[in-house]
């Protein structure tokens, strides 16, 4: 289980940036194959390919990851 979250200050990054997402792409073994990502109170399955998983969160977001196989 993996937690990914987007430390920047809120506030200050909604002032600067007006809300724009940070991209963070994370890298598991290949054989993990799907991962169920649980992001504001729902859980989704999503596929990964040859293992990586790319996200998009604002500021103060976060996600909990559990890859798998399948």
């Amino acid at each position: 289980m993996y937690c990914v979250t987007n430390v920047t200050d809120p506030i200050a990054y909604a002032k600067k940036y007006q809300r724009e997402k940070q991209v963070t792409t994370l890298q598991f073994d290949e054989k993990y194959g799907v991962a169920d990502i649980y992001h504001k109170g729902k859980w989704r399955k999503v596929a990964l390919e040859n293992g990586k998983l790319t996200l998009s969160l604002y500021s103060g977001d976060g996600v909990i990851i559990l890859p798998y196989k399948e």
